[in-house]
């Protein structure tokens, strides 16, 4: 309860996931926000995430990685707590980026 989620599948390719892990993450009682097309964003658009104190990224880890470096490449430090994913396994690679 009361975290604060990035729900990192993208509504044109994952949109049942994305409603999906909307509606189950709101049922434990976090705030989500749908961060759309990860290519998009600009440093505004993360320094907003941080603002909120955004503390979970919600999605498949390779999109995940590609928030973390998007986020690195704008120079803005996100404290994420916790990682959610599905959809494929979480590499011995990846698990060292995360």
């Amino acid at each position: 309860p009361g975290d604060r989620c990035a729900n990192l599948f993208t509504i044109n390719l994952f949109s049942a996931l994305n409603n999906i892990t909307t509606m189950m993450a709101g049922n434990c009682g976090a705030h989500v926000v749908s961060v759309g097309d990860i290519t998009l964003l600009t440093k505004s658009h993360f320094e907003a995430l941080n603002s909120i104190k955004l503390n979970v990224l919600l999605g498949v880890p390779s999109t995940i990685l590609q928030f973390i470096n998007a986020m690195q490449q704008h120079g803005v430090h996100i404290e994420i707590e916790k990682v959610v994913f599905n959809g494929e396994s979480l590499k011995t690679f990846q698990k060292k980026i995360i």
